[in-house]
């Protein structure tokens, strides 16, 4: 009996020695880093998708509750809710419950980041020059995938300034991933660089929608996706972004004159007019 328990002794000290060296061995073969990300399609979509995920929600912008919450547009029936700091006048430059600052720039990262490490003078295996001889099918199928994930990229940074640029006005412009120390000696710009900037990306996004509508086997036709791919951004979206832009820019809220400039409500005007020329939208809803 006494030899068993020094055995089972001894099997247990081995046992828990075995086991302390599992616990504090690191295996880092499982490490994701941008090299392996970029070398894989699934995981470059990954990152694509994600660029969607910083979307306002309409219905659950703050903390669960709507923005027309914060005004006489609709009620919220909870009385302790951050959306009331809004209705009773206590928000401060502290206390902002819809202080998406540092969101929003996170988001501008990760589309400049997703443009960056896309582009073909970065990594010449986004031109998927291997599969035009021997897998033409695919061939076409990735380089239009990638076209339309650019456009997405490229909309999303102007999307990000313009919700930042209404907030905080007089933001700084992130046209690129930063360095910590670029990312210091970021300065304000004024209104009219801002407006230019996010104006000059949308134009560039329309344009390139015009060129995906041609490529083969695409999948977006006549300015509209497929089912499969409903709620993508389109032509269209890029449009009305900018028609608001242009409006928000005209307000005499963000003119030096304090008033309505003319030239850029005439600009949104004709903005809204290709928009609604794309003979898609309508606003003939049944409820």
């Amino acid at each position: 009996m006494k030899k068993i328990q020094i055995s089972l002794l001894i099997f247990t000290s081995i046992l828990l020695f075995t086991s302390c060296d599992d616990l504090f061995y690191v295996d880092d073969r499982e490490r994701i880093d941008e090299e392996i990300v970029v070398s894989k399609n699934a995981d470059v979509s990954a990152m694509w998708a994600y660029l969607y995920h910083g979307f306002i929600n309409g219905f659950q912008h703050i903390n669960q509750a709507m923005l027309a919450n914060a005004c006489d547009e609709a009620d919220l029936n909870q009385p302790f809710h951050s959306v009331q700091i809004f209705n009773d006048g206590s928000w401060t430059s502290i206390n902002n419950p819809e202080n998406s600052y540092y969101t929003f720039y996170r988001q501008i990262r990760n589309a400049c980041k997703f443009l960056q490490v896309t582009d073909t003078a970065n990594n010449s295996r986004f031109t998927y020059e291997e599969y035009r001889v021997v897998d033409p099918p695919l061939y076409h199928r990735y380089r239009r995938e990638m076209k339309a994930y650019r456009i997405d990229a490229s909309f999303f940074k102007a999307y990000y300034h313009f919700e930042l640029w209404k907030r905080y006005k007089n933001i700084p412009i992130v046209d690129k991933v930063l360095t910590e120390e670029e990312a210091r000696a970021l300065v304000q710009s004024n209104t009219k660089d801002i407006i230019d900037y996010i104006i000059g990306l949308l134009d560039n996004v329309i344009a390139q929608f015009d060129e995906l509508s041609a490529m083969e086997g695409v999948e977006y036709v006549n300015n509209k996706w497929s089912d499969q791919h409903y709620g993508r951004i389109t032509k269209g979206a890029a449009l009305a972004l900018k028609t608001r832009v242009l409006l928000y820019a005209a307000s005499p809220l963000n003119t030096s004159s304090g008033t309505y400039n003319k030239q850029l409500c005439e600009n949104a005007a004709k903005t809204a007019a290709e928009l609604i020329n794309l003979n898609i939208y309508s606003t003939n809803i049944s409820y």
